[in-house]
């Protein structure tokens, strides 16, 4: 699948804030959305998210990647890489991804992907990407599982949530 003409995936910068923040809100806000942030959890300040941006900037093994639709460079969904900071782990980086619901299935979540495992590819030190997903979420795993990333693990009742306990999948792609 390609991505519509007007839409582009680029590196995040600081000036995104207001619109990663007005997406994530609207994703959250979804219901039975498959996020383990609440509304109220997610309650940054554009200052807030200009700083995180510029530090995921900065951080070696670090990359957000956003999709946008050209001109008014609105997000409709982002992904980010990070590593913890251990030594023992900085071959290791932690993916999450988001698009904007009236933007899935065209191809913007496979795009996001490819470009962060390109990244990958191409940073010397990563070696791992993984990520956490739950198991009710069909569509993301199926991506996933294309993708190249393996499961490791199936988690019984690893999160509560709208009044249920749910399963996840702990799922791993390797740099070969």
């Amino acid at each position: 699948m390609t991505l519509p003409a007007h839409v582009v995936i680029r590196e995040a910068v600081p000036n995104d804030a207001p619109s990663t923040l007005k997406m994530m809100q609207r994703a959250l806000t979804e219901p039975r959305n498959n996020y383990v942030s609440t509304p109220q959890e997610f309650n940054y300040t554009d200052a807030q998210e200009r700083e995180y941006i510029r530090q995921m900037q900065e951080t070696p093994n670090t990359v957000m990647l956003v999709a946008v639709v050209e001109p008014s460079q609105a997000v409709i969904g982002l992904v980010s890489c990070s590593t913890e900071g251990r030594v023992a782990r900085h071959h290791v980086v932690r993916l999450g991804i988001t698009v904007d619901a009236q933007w899935r299935g065209r191809g913007i979540g496979s795009a996001l992907i490819e470009g962060v495992l390109l990244w990958a590819r191409h940073h010397p030190q990563v070696r791992r990407v993984e990520l956490e997903v739950f198991t009710r979420n069909v569509r993301a795993v199926a991506l996933y599982l294309r993708m190249g990333f393996v499961v490791e693990g199936h988690f019984r009742q690893a999160i509560y949530k709208d009044g249920e306990y749910l399963d996840t999948y702990w799922m791993a792609w390797f740099k070969r």
